[in-house]
């Protein structure tokens, strides 16, 4: 029988309500396979399920998968109430089937991946912020190969690197990894090292950013110009585009909603900007030799549906030094004038219609 921490006030099998506080973070019997073991790092448990020692909480893992033949489904949960960040010391960890969360109604546990950590099968993370310290051996480098090359963050999870680490998932093997970002979960939030690099020339990475997800530019690597990169989304948020670190080729990024069809190509557009034969309320530049002018679409001219009020364009500029300057289409207006409006390097610019003839510049963001 394995053995699973109580979530809620603490009862025995009776149902009676448990009153001594010790008890709270003790077990009851589970099926074997079925566990949620606590990491707390300086809180003084040494076990069945809170345990403030690493070693002993993976003895205590291993076990319980021995007794699951192999198999099972477990959560770690981390809690750095007492010590912060919750180190894992240096060793060699199976986590196959394994999900890292942080405690329950916490924003969010720091986790570090000491110098020497490596784990197998480490895919899934929730409510998270783990730190990899590694600088010679990836954490992750078996991720392709075996059949999980799916990883997933939920719960505004963070996965990030310290500068002059290796990555941690290395991908050395010819294969296509997912990595799915959920509930406001990043790559690199603060730390610029790499996450995931792709080695092998027609490997695969697709980021599939979900809600208020997102990326630091500078997290995704590759050593092979024949590796693809795609990011796909299923809001109106902006897609990082210029990825410092990625050699091959970066696709076209799909956009699950309709409304954000994109001019193409986007990437290094004419110096005349674009048309317009579709609605498009995301234009997205990277003008590397020169300024881009661009016509917005009419209002006054009824143009599609730019003719209601509250309609809206996102005007994004992804060059490090050129401008995209915006001006009104024949009858129109830009913030009441005949414009142009620059839009800067590395800035973003929201637009609303006025549904007569004016765009009027709501916010600017970097």
């Amino acid at each position: 029988m394995a053995e699973t921490i109580i979530q809620g006030p603490a009862r025995d099998q009776g149902g009676s309500v448990l009153t001594n506080p010790d008890s709270i973070g003790e077990s009851i019997p589970e099926f074997a396979g079925l566990a949620c073991l606590v990491y707390q790092p300086g809180g003084g448990r040494t076990g069945p399920v809170v345990f403030d020692d690493w070693t002993a909480l993976m003895a205590r893992l291993d076990a319980l998968r021995v007794d699951a033949n192999d198999g099972g489904c477990f959560d770690i949960r981390f809690d750095d109430t007492f010590t912060t960040p919750a180190s894992i010391p240096p060793g060699f960890y199976d986590m196959r089937n394994t999900t890292w969360r942080g405690r329950d109604n916490a924003g969010g546990n720091f986790v570090e991946m000491s110098d020497g950590t490596v784990f197998l099968g480490l895919r899934n993370f929730d409510r998270v912020i783990v730190t990899n310290l590694n600088t010679v051996v990836s954490p992750c480098g078996d991720i392709g190969s075996e059949d999980n090359s799916i990883v997933t963050l939920t719960g505004g999870a963070v996965l990030q690197s310290a500068p002059g680490t290796v990555p941690i998932f290395d991908v050395t093997n010819l294969v296509a990894v997912i990595c799915l970002l959920r509930e406001g979960s990043f790559l690199g939030l603060s730390d610029q090292g790499p996450v995931f690099q792709l080695n092998v020339a027609g490997s695969f990475l697709f980021v599939q950013l979900e809600g208020i997800s997102g990326f630091n530019e500078f997290v995704l690597h590759d050593t092979s110009a024949g590796a693809f990169l795609l990011v796909a989304t299923s809001t109106m948020q902006t897609i990082v585009t210029v990825v410092a670190n990625w050699t091959g080729t970066v696709l076209n990024p799909r956009l699950d909603d309709p409304a954000s069809v994109l001019p193409n190509p986007y990437l290094g557009l004419p110096s005349g900007g674009v048309l317009f034969p579709t609605p498009s309320q995301w234009l997205r530049y990277n003008p590397p030799g020169g300024g881009i002018a661009q016509t917005l679409p009419s209002i006054s001219g009824a143009f599609n549906t730019q003719s209601s009020p509250g309609e809206f364009l996102i005007v994004s500029n992804y060059s490090g030094a050129n401008n995209v300057d915006l001006s009104p289409g024949a009858g129109d207006t830009i913030n009441g004038g005949a414009g142009p409006l620059s839009v800067g390097p590395r800035e973003n610019i929201i637009l609303i219609s006025d549904g007569v003839s004016d765009w009027r510049a709501i916010a600017s963001y970097p």
